[in-house]
């Protein structure tokens, strides 16, 4: 596998991490707005109106093309980009100090 490919790997496995915890935080945000807006209605006597929407699935296209990657590059040489690539980037995947995460 030549570096092109072992930087888009990387690239591709912190893309899929990062839309994946975004999700989660967008489900746990949609939560507190929906929150909000029920105490809002009751407070102001309006209709509750929610906004949802859904984007195309970049984590799931990320993740299909991974398995492509992966079914193209023999085990041992793969796993050994992937373990070296999340090593030298794992400080740019924990979350912020002082920052829990939910």
């Amino acid at each position: 596998m030549n570096d092109d490919k072992v930087e888009v790997a990387h690239l591709l496995e912190q893309a899929q991490q990062e839309i994946t915890a975004l999700r989660h935080q967008n489900v746990v945000l949609r939560a507190r707005t929906d929150t909000f807006d029920a105490f809002m209605t009751v407070l102001m006597t309006r209709p509750v109106m929610r906004a949802e929407g859904s984007g195309e699935d970049l984590a799931g296209k990320i993740g299909q093309k991974l398995l492509e990657l992966r079914r193209a590059t023999p085990h041992e040489e793969l796993q050994g980009i992937l373990a070296k690539g999340l090593a030298a980037h794992e400080p740019a995947l924990q979350p912020p100090a002082g920052r829990r995460s939910g």
